[in-house]
């Protein structure tokens, strides 16, 4: 039967979509630009505000799942190759150490 949520159980529920959001469905990304809405409950009566957020979170992740996401991060596969000369030490430009950022260094590939 579908009723009212109160002001825990709601709170309950957008924290359990919340959840579910900060941790996507590809490969642990969170999701952008995106709206849930909550249309109706229908829990038996003495369900916990915590068992409806669990509820939430399990809903937002099986329609996520179903909505066929794309991911937008990047995913690279980065290969560094030093010149024998260099002795297999980075250049200065890919070094995290320097204070200043140091100027571009040509990279070979």
């Amino acid at each position: 039967m579908a009723k009212r949520l109160t002001k825990r159980e709601r709170a309950a529920a957008v924290a359990g979509l919340r959840g579910a959001a900060t941790c996507g469905e590809l490969l642990g990304f969170p999701l952008h630009a995106m709206r849930a809405e909550i249309t109706s409950v229908d829990a038996p009566q003495g369900t916990s505000a915590e068992a409806l957020g669990a509820a939430a979170a399990e809903a937002l992740s099986a329609a996520v799942a179903a909505a066929a996401p794309v991911l937008l991060e990047p995913i690279m596969d980065l290969e560094v190759r030093a010149w024998v000369r260099t002795g297999g030490v980075l250049p200065p430009a890919l070094s995290w150490r320097w204070k200043e950022p140091p100027r571009p260094a040509p990279l070979y590939f």
